[in-house]
């Protein structure tokens, strides 16, 4: 037993009763509307961070520039796939990421050595990327121009 696990606290509390008589109870506590206030905050400047991370990444303009030379069902059929692909690969990537969490040999890891090790992989890929492409090596590894012929060859352009 001595090696089990805790299992991690409760989040914070916004200091909101289970069982509240009223809302303008909620309202009177002190400082509850600055805690609200601040959490709604964050939400928001992580969706900004969120759409310009979107916005300037390269795959974003590569994608913009593919859809242009579609016709409207392409696009159309495009969007539809690319967004039933992303949401059910990202939710799968999210149920195994929490199921390999809570598994006992990766439960004794901290999460955040993780995100740090995610983030530092994504950066030293990033700066393969800008050194493969300051050496014209990108042409030999990229493999979107192909797919994108093949796509228009299906679309009869």
């Amino acid at each position: 037993l001595g090696s089990m696990v805790a299992p991690p606290p409760p989040p914070p509390s916004l200091g909101i009763p289970s069982n509240p008589a009223s809302a303008q109870e909620v309202l009177d506590q002190p400082g509850i509307l600055h805690q609200v206030a601040s959490t709604a905050g964050a939400s928001t400047a992580s969706v900004v961070l969120g759409i310009v991370q979107g916005v300037c990444c390269p795959m974003g303009m590569v994608g913009i520039a593919f859809l242009a030379n579609l016709p409207a069902i392409g696009i159309a059929l495009f969007l539809v796939i690319f967004f039933m692909t992303s949401a059910i690969g990202m939710g799968a990537l999210s149920c195994g990421w929490a199921f390999l969490m809570q598994s006992q040999p990766l439960s004794k890891y901290s999460t955040k050595g993780f995100y740090r090790a995610s983030c530092g992989f994504t950066l030293a890929l990033g700066c393969a990327w800008i050194w493969a492409n300051y050496h014209g090596m990108l042409k030999s590894i990229n493999y979107a121009e192909r797919g994108q012929d093949h796509v228009r060859k299906m679309l009869g352009h």
